[in-house]
């Protein structure tokens, strides 16, 4: 097990990474590479980052509300605790997990919305969700992230630790950034 502090400074530097691979590999594209997809029914990588957008539209006031109500670190040695719940949806969007094809419910799909072509909003969108993502770390350094819940998006009466949610988002996000770059490696 790893303390809270580890655990959070790890989350933070995978954001970090992310967020550099999208300024670095995406935010130099054109539009006809960000919004080409490989295939029809493949995403472009701004659809993509709409699909992270919404989750970040729902995860983020809600981490930062059940974060703000938690309780303060008695001690900087606390243990990070994974629920099996937890631990089974962070599995489910895990890139490692080569079995997932998750099916997107149709109000986080891009595609299924008929919002595209998407435009450079949604990257400049998405870096700013990843900024107060890292805020939101920093914020948690200083509470229990065991002791409070959170609700699942999809299953919202469903409820996974704050801890939970934290590496379900970062591994989801992690996912799709590397589809963005496919998407993009695939426009070339």
């Amino acid at each position: 097990m790893t303390t809270q502090k580890e655990h959070l400074k790890i989350l933070a530097q995978e954001i970090a990474q992310g967020l550099e691979l999208v300024k670095t590999t995406l935010q130099t594209q054109d539009m006809t590479q960000l919004n080409h997809k490989a295939y029809p029914q493949s995403w472009s990588a701004l659809e993509c980052l709409e699909h992270l957008n919404r989750y970040a539209r729902y995860y983020l006031p809600e981490l930062r509300r059940t974060i703000t109500e938690s309780t303060f670190l008695e001690t900087d040695h606390i243990q990070v605790k994974h629920g099996f719940l937890g631990n089974y949806f962070t599995k489910t969007v895990s890139e490692t997990n080569p079995k997932s094809k998750n099916k997107t419910l149709k109000h986080l799909n891009p595609v299924l919305t008929g919002v595209s072509p998407l435009d450079y909003t949604s990257l400049d969108e998405f870096c700013t969700h990843q900024e107060e993502f890292l805020k939101l770390l920093q914020q948690a350094a200083t509470k229990d992230i065991n002791a409070k819940t959170v609700r699942v998006e999809f299953i919202k009466w469903l409820k996974i630790r704050i801890s939970d949610a934290l590496v379900f988002v970062i591994k989801h996000q992690t996912r799709h950034i590397h589809q963005a770059i496919r998407a993009i490696k695939a426009s070339k």
